[in-house]
């Protein structure tokens, strides 16, 4: 099949509509914006539309741009998307909507729901499904009680235990974004979410090719956004396994990841590099790694035979007193 690429600048109400259903795949870095990312997002919509938005009108004149996302999907009428960078973004701004629809009037929320879940229609034979879904990990406690209709003020006033970090984070944000939108009026909080819905845009770099999606996600990222180097070696490890075996080495590389935690996880593929290569870092890690470690194991032996007892390994040494 022949690779198409093509970019498009979609408002909010063409991207959280009918012609995309989002899935966030497991082999993504889990959602790791905190409350300065979410409180910055929200700072910067309020400025815009302060000083964007047309108090008379609201049209689409203006547009704001909030970055880029870069998908893989098929061509046709399937809407299945595949999101393989700009999950963060995308989650935050679903937050924001979520927020806005459960603090806004009765008869005004059902309108908001809209771009939260699309709706069934047993004629059409379509089932009602949430346009976006996050990793399979998190998927339950976001749909249940971020994403569900009427759940945010029971969530914001609770304190949940036993959460992964992305689902506190998760939480951290709405609570936050909620405390925030809840100062707002109806009437700004009303302007706002019109202002998401019709003069965002995001730009949707879309490929049929899971490869194409790959090479454009790592030049984005080796441009200073935010990930890690790690977070560009685990997408093209795990995402180039095949869909028999993935699930199975996402759930390890995940376990390693939250056991060890992010920081301390990120130590470890420097000491692995340092161990194949015995010089120190002089270039790129991940373009490092990748010709010292990577091109002599595939995904599967690096992360049994490599990731897991250097890991293991590292714990020890780390819980090891010398006195």
């Amino acid at each position: 099949m022949t690779e198409t690429i093509n970019a498009r600048e979609l408002p909010i109400v063409k991207i959280l509509a009918d012609d995309y259903r989002f899935e966030i795949p497991d082999y993504q870095r889990p959602y790791a914006w905190t409350t300065d990312q979410a409180g910055e997002l929200l700072d910067d919509l309020l400025y815009a539309v302060e000083h964007i938005n047309n108090e008379d009108s609201i049209d689409e004149t203006s547009p704001y741009f909030m970055g880029s996302i870069v998908i893989v999907k098929k061509d046709g009428d399937d809407p299945a998307a595949k999101i393989v960078d700009g999950q963060q973004r995308i989650t935050t701004l679903t937050i924001l909507l979520c927020v806005l629809r459960d603090l806004a009037p009765m008869e005004h929320r059902d309108d908001l729901h809209k771009f939260i879940r699309e709706s069934s229609n047993r004629f059409a034979s379509v089932a009602g499904r949430f346009r976006l879904a996050v990793r399979e990990r998190d998927r339950d406690f976001f749909q249940n009680n971020i994403q569900e209709h009427g759940k945010l003020l029971q969530l914001v006033k609770s304190a949940p235990t036993d959460l992964s970090d992305s689902q506190e984070r998760m939480f951290d944000n709405t609570r936050h974004l909620w405390e925030r939108a809840s100062k707002l009026s109806n009437e700004k909080r009303d302007i706002l979410a019109n202002f998401i819905v019709r003069r965002c845009y995001l730009v949707v770099v879309a490929t049929s090719d899971q490869e194409s999606a790959y090479r454009i996600f790592a030049v984005m990222n080796d441009r200073g956004l935010d990930l890690s180097p790690t977070d560009i070696i685990k997408a093209r490890i795990i995402g180039g396994m095949s869909d028999d075996i993935r699930p199975k080495y996402t759930k390890k590389w995940e376990d390693i990841e939250e056991g060890i935690g992010r920081d301390e996880f990120r130590n470890i593929f420097s000491h692995i590099r340092m161990i194949h290569m015995k010089t120190k870092i002089r270039g790129n890690l991940q373009q490092e790694f990748q010709d010292s470690v990577l091109s002599r194991k595939d995904g599967s032996e690096f992360i049994d035979e490599i990731l897991l007892p250097y890991a293991d390994a590292y714990e020890i040494v780390k819980k090891t007193r010398f006195d």
